[in-house]
């Protein structure tokens, strides 16, 4: 749920201050892996640092849920 990924904003990345955003936007676990570079600044990610941090951790999370 949004709150998960919340969760992982925070905890995981350190993205504290745009955990709030994806939880407003209703981004879930199964959203999560479809927000695209466009949707990156409506979420808080404004801060170059803070996109790369996010990209990272998506690449994780794919590579993770991969077989």
């Amino acid at each position: 749920d949004g709150k998960g990924v919340g969760d992982w904003l925070k905890e995981e990345l350190g993205l504290d201050e745009c955990a709030t955003k994806f939880i407003e936007e209703d981004i879930d676990g199964k959203l999560l892996m479809e927000v695209e570079q466009e949707d990156w600044k409506v979420l808080g990610l404004q801060k170059l640092a803070n996109r790369k941090i996010f990209r990272q951790g998506l690449a994780v999370l794919q590579h993770s849920s991969s077989y």
